[in-house]
This record gives C-alpha cells, sequence and structure tokens, in this order.
C-alpha cells in the first residue's frame, strides 16, 4: 500500500475527529489568551472548547468503529429502518429491520471465513445479517446508538474480538423496553 492509498483509506475515518481536535485546540487557545489579559469572554469560549472536546471524544470513538473497504450489498438507513441489498449468494439476500423490532445486534464470522458481519435479531422475524464491508455500513454504528444502552465502545470490542463465533453487542433489556423506546 502506497501513501496516497494509506491516505484515501484512513483518511475519511479520522477526518471528524482531527476537525474537532483543532477546533478545541483553537478554542482552548483562545480563552487562554482571554484569560491572562483579565477578558470576561473567556469563559464562555473557554466552555466551548470543553463541549468541543466531548466532541473530539465521541468523533475518536465512531472512527474507531471498524469499517470494511469493500464487500457486497448495500446499506441505507431511513426513518428508523434499516435496509440490505445483497447479492443472491444463499447466506443473505438482504432485508429490511425496523430499530424498535430489534432484540440483539451481534458481529459474527461468516462461513468460509467470507469476513464478519453484523447480524441484527428483531424479536419476530429472521435475522439480518449485513457484511462489514457492504456500501453504507459506516453509517450502521450511529444509526444502532438510537437504541437505549447502545455502546459504540462494544462495537469495536466485538470488531477486534479474534476467533469465530458470535460476539454480543447489544441486547434489548426487556419488552417494555421494546414498547416504550419508540
Amino acid at each position: 500500500m502506497n501513501g496516497g492509498d494509506w491516505i484515501m483509506r484512513f483518511a475519511p475515518r479520522w477526518l471528524e475527529t482531527a476537525v474537532a481536535a483543532i477546533m478545541a485546540f483553537a478554542l482552548l487557545a483562545v480563552s487562554a489568551v482571554m484569560l491572562q489579559r483579565g477578558g470576561l469572554m473567556g469563559w464562555p469560549v473557554l466552555v466551548a472548547g470543553l463541549v468541543t472536546l466531548l466532541w473530539v471524544h465521541a468523533a475518536w470513538e465512531r472512527a474507531r468503529v471498524p469499517r470494511g473497504l469493500e464487500g457486497p450489498g448495500v446499506v441505507t438507513i431511513e426513518e428508523g429502518r434499516v435496509a440490505y441489498f445483497g447479492p443472491s449468494d444463499g447466506m443473505s439476500e438482504g432485508g429490511v429491520v425496523r430499530l424498535a423490532d430489534l432484540w440483539t445486534v451481534e458481529a459474527i464470522q461468516l462461513k468460509n471465513n467470507a469476513g464478519l458481519a453484523w447480524r441484527l435479531r428483531p424479536v419476530d422475524a429472521p435475522p439480518l445479517l449485513v457484511p462489514l464491508g457492504a456500501e453504507g455500513v459506516g453509517a450502521l454504528p450511529e444509526a444502532l446508538s438510537a437504541l437505549p444502552g447502545f455502546s459504540l465502545r462494544a462495537v469495536r470490542e466485538a470488531f477486534d474480538a479474534d476467533g469465530v463465533g458470535v460476539r454480543p453487542i447489544w441486547r434489548r433489556e426487556t419488552v417494555h423496553d421494546r414498547q416504550r423506546a419508540f
């Protein structure tokens, strides 16, 4: 992989983190100068800089979630629904799942070492398998963040784990949570 390929692969993933970090640094530096000179406007700028640090942390967590480079199918997310349209390969042709109907979210190793996939399991329908390399899959963690108790850290740990098998990411606590969540 040459330098250009590396930039094209990783730059879009980390761009938000870099922008947020630069903004946080600038705001904190300006507030320090203003406060040193006795300006009262330094305090609101300091608060804005500290809030921007929260953005840096959130962007950092999002960027660390693994994303595939290329793979079969397309993922779309609209109005609380995740749709995956994939090839007819016998493994998963695709489908649509409402976030409100999800019971579990898991990371799994596909058959024949075909890579990792998301497995979205609704309460009363067959699970939807979404390969990690599908186009648009990068938006899936953010969409799933609407689920109560969903953690980007759990996503990262599940996809970073070695070995085969099912790696749980999220599970709805009760059916009552399902009714009240959406």
